[in-house]
């Protein structure tokens, strides 16, 4: 498989390497030889930050590449390769060309999906546009005076809606400022200002664990790019990090590309219990990661320890208030399908999974009168309600389901024959009107034209055949043969009285039929008797 030589040149290169865990692009743009197959025809190439302009890439279009070359080839007299000509040349040529981070992305590679582009700009971006900053890491009381939102670089993202940023809270910061095992690391501006922090847990045997494991909290920040900056820390420092940045994954973890679960049992050298309000203390702070204490002796577990005896479990409480308080043992409880936790009264109990769920995930089966996990629910299209997909279908009330589907096509008949009835009714109604209307006419129009009044009969007589009211037809044609004198008319209405009758047929059989005619069949027939009789004579 033949490859083409990809060049990058200096800062770009140095951000690349700090993304290339989380960015397949940035990946294998740092292979420099890279596979033709996955490139675009033609590719830019010579690619580097903008001298001018920071938030925007440089390169040089393919056709340029070539122009250049023989630019160079004829200044020197001789016909150069690419590689004989020294990478500067490139990298000064004119012509060349300022893109946004992810535009230049399609440049290069073919199909890239636009997700990771997104991404890969968005990492770029949170480098390029960081201020100058530092990493600090403080401890003992220096943890409750940079919690203070006074210290904030702004109030924008987790970092600036923190719960634990008032005045009111500075008092529960006892458990962190006298445990020897707990830092705090905080990414710093110019102006000594936090643009983001996180805890740091450095825990071993002391603390009840099999050996040392050292962990960083949940980060708040002011924006999310911020991130891979720690996570980049934390590899490099020996951390483990959060799986998650989320309040409510606290045994879900990450080394490096490793995810993992560890749920810990622990005591710090100083329990923090004696801080509780419920102790006659200041009050806790929020916490994370460890969501349930004792009470009574301060060990703390980052799950919910049911397998704990009972009257162990009553002392056990959570320490997730923004006041300082503990609240009840149940009063989050874990979402078993996703390995999440929620507040007790968001999850149900989702039978035919034998599992407590979080609502969000659910929809709820009016039908089957049961919670559905949402990936495994289908709208059944009589009903609109959510019923299970194909793979659970033996789950489905179908008994109940195929009654419901022909009530509603038996109410969906009912009404498109109420309709139906509707019109037939309003048809006749009309031909009543009509039929007055040409009484009182009549003369007017047979003495204009009887052109006319052949097209009126014509048209009530369509009317009949629409609503397939035959003997209602036979009855009006009868009519209007009694008044026809002239032999020649007279046979070509009654042909086409006969065509149109058997339409009428036609459309009753349909189930079109109207109203029943007072009048008879019988008179008809008596009336092209006796009208023919008269012609004769």
């Amino acid at each position: 498989m033949s490859k083409i030589k990809i060049h990058i040149q200096g800062k770009l290169r140095t951000i690349l390497k700090s993304i290339a865990s989380e960015s397949w692009i940035a990946n294998e743009l740092l292979h420099r030889d890279i596979n033709e197959d996955i490139l675009v025809d033609n590719p830019i190439n010579y690619i580097k930050i903008s001298g001018s302009e920071d938030n925007k890439i440089s390169y040089l279009p393919h056709s340029k590449i070539q122009s250049e070359i023989d630019n160079i080839s004829k200044s020197n007299g001789r016909d150069l390769k690419q590689n004989q000509i020294p990478m500067e040349y490139f990298y000064k040529a004119k012509g060349r060309v300022k893109i946004k981070y992810g535009s230049f992305v399609n440049k290069l590679f073919k199909n890239a999906p636009p997700k990771d582009v997104e991404k890969f700009a968005s990492l770029v971006k949170s480098i390029m546009d960081q201020p100058d900053f530092h990493f600090k890491v403080v401890s003992g009381d220096e943890i409750r005076i940079y919690y203070h939102g006074s210290h904030h670089a702004s109030s924008r993202g987790s970092l600036g809606v923190s719960c634990m940023r008032h005045d009111t809270c500075q008092n529960y910061f006892n458990m962190y400022t006298h445990s020897p095992e707990i830092k705090m690391l905080m990414m710093v501006d110019l102006r000594g200002r936090i643009l983001a922090r996180t805890l740091l847990w450095d825990l071993d045997e002391r603390n009840g664990l099999d050996g040392e494991f050292k962990f960083m909290d949940r980060i708040y920040s002011t924006k999310d790019d911020q991130f891979h900056l720690f996570y980049e820390w934390a590899k490099k420092n020996g951390y483990t990090y959060k799986e998650k940045q989320s309040w409510n994954t606290p045994y879900r973890f990450k080394f490096k590309d490793d995810t993992f679960h560890k749920r810990m049992k622990i005591k710090l050298l100083n329990p923090p219990h004696i801080y509780a309000k419920e102790n006659n203390g200041y009050g806790l702070p929020y916490l994370d990661t460890f969501k349930w204490m004792n009470v009574k002796d301060g060990t703390l577990y980052n799950y919910k320890p049911d397998n704990e005896p009972v009257d162990l479990r009553r002392d056990i409480y959570t320490p997730v208030s923004t006041k300082g308080r503990l609240y009840g043992y149940n009063y989050i409880k874990e979402d078993e399908q996703n390995l999440e936790f929620w507040y007790e009264g968001e999850l149900k109990f989702v039978e035919y999974l034998d599992k407590w769920i979080s609502e969000r995930y659910l929809s709820y089966s009016n039908i089957n009168e049961t919670h559905i996990l949402s990936d495994h629910v289908m709208i059944e299209e009589h009903t609109g309600d959510n019923i299970f997909i194909e793979e659970y279908d033996y789950l489905n009330d179908n008994d109940l389901l195929d009654e419901q589907i022909e009530m509603i096509k038996e109410k969906k008949r009912e009404e498109r024959e109420r309709l139906e009835g509707e019109v037939r009714s309003t048809l006749i109604n009309f031909e009543k009107f009509t039929e007055i209307g040409d009484r009182f006419l009549s003369d007017e129009i047979s003495s204009i034209s009887p052109k006319i009044a052949d097209v009126r009969v014509k048209k009530i007589i369509e009317d009949y055949v629409v609503i397939g009211d035959t003997e209602g037809l036979r009855d009006y044609a009868s009519q209007q043969l009694s008044d026809i004198d002239d032999t020649e008319s007279f046979e070509r209405f009654r042909r086409y009285a006969e065509k149109m009758i058997s339409k009428s047929k036609s459309m009753k059989a349909k189930g079109m039929g109207g109203k029943k005619s007072i009048w008879s069949s019988t008179n008809y027939s008596n009336s092209l008797n006796r009208t023919s009789h008269q012609q004769k004579l």
